[in-house]
């Protein structure tokens, strides 16, 4: 069969018009998947939810309150927020950072909680804040912060004074054990009689009394508290040491856990050990994170806690009690 230039030239305009259109394809892939790896998601100003009114300088551990103003449209979209690092090849310690992961959402206000532990200038990079494990919505700012070493007291220092020695004659040497041999023989003497009387009495039936319900003590000790520390700047300090024992007693007794000498975190996942409610949890947590701030931190980190915050304390610690009595045994 023989080809003529006509059939040729056919055959080369439709070979050039299919490359055309595979090429017009292959670009337009490239372009769609280009612009996904793009999408970039809006940043939303990071701001102090509380300054430091100490000095110009933060001190290592201490706890800063940072807050992120979310826009409505934004909010909606969020349930449980988290935040994540954007850059994973340089984890937040290694930039001198540790990240409390409860953040909350307060009135369209994204507040978390970060502290330093590396001292000098610190930068606070980009937080992805998440919808859920694999999808941002939005992101923070990053922010400056002065660090500085933690410094000790010198007024806390104890100052050792020189030993003084004393020499007592003789005679006062003896009049001191013989004083203290009549103090002896008269404890002696007491316990005796005392012993005596209570063999000589005869054995009467005793009445049970039921013991004090564990919320009752608790709401007792709470209003002996509150009117042994009326309130002052003076007492804030006592007050939060008093009501985070008052629940943390109250905690131990109603769920039968060693909530007393625990820290706060130990005490929250003891208590997520006797399958609390997540809401319960969050309230308890948002109690002694306050709570916290007073009783570690000095007097110029918790200036913004006023009286209203010094009843709320109160009112907060009845309501958990009081909503635990109702319910009865713990599960």
């Amino acid at each position: 069969m023989m080809i003529t230039p006509k059939r040729w030239c056919g055959f080369l305009s439709a070979a050039n018009k299919r490359s055309k259109i595979i090429s017009i394809l292959l670009l337009s892939l490239f372009l769609f998947q280009t612009t996904q790896g793009q999408v970039s998601i809006p940043a939303f100003q990071t701001e102090f939810a509380q300054k430091n009114q100490s000095g110009p300088q933060y001190q290592l551990g201490d706890r800063i309150q940072l807050s992120v103003r979310i826009p409505p449209e934004v909010a909606q979209e969020l349930g449980t927020v988290t935040l994540k690092n954007g850059d994973e090849t340089k984890p937040l310690d290694q930039q001198g950072w540790y990240l409390d992961n409860n953040a909350q959402m307060i009135d369209g206000n994204l507040r978390f909680i970060v502290s330093p532990i590396k001292p000098g200038k610190l930068i606070l990079p980009e937080l992805l804040i998440m919808k859920d494990e694999n999808h941002p919505v939005a992101k923070t700012t990053a922010i400056d912060v002065d660090v500085a070493n933690i410094k000790a007291d010198p007024a806390a220092t104890p100052v050792m004074l020189d030993t003084i020695a004393i020499s007592l004659p003789l005679k006062f040497v003896i009049l001191f054990i013989f004083i203290l041999a009549l103090i002896a023989l008269g404890c002696f003497l007491l316990y005796k009689k005392y012993w005596a009387k209570r063999i000589q009495v005869k054995a009467t039936n005793e009445i049970k009394v039921p013991p004090t319900p564990d919320h009752v003590i608790a709401l007792r000790e709470l209003d002996l508290l509150y009117e042994q520390r009326p309130y002052s700047r003076e007492n804030m300090k006592p007050v939060a040491f008093g009501v985070s024992q008052i629940l943390k007693n109250f905690f131990s007794q109603r769920f039968k856990v060693d909530a007393r000498e625990s820290t706060t975190d130990e005490m929250l996942a003891l208590l997520k050990g006797e399958a609390l409610p997540e809401p319960e949890i969050k309230k308890i947590r948002a109690l002694f994170q306050n709570l916290d701030t007073i009783k570690f931190t000095e007097s110029a980190h918790h200036e913004h806690f006023q009286k209203a915050d010094y009843l709320e304390f109160k009112s907060h610690a009845k309501t958990l009690v009081e909503a635990w009595a109702l319910k009865g045994d713990a599960p």
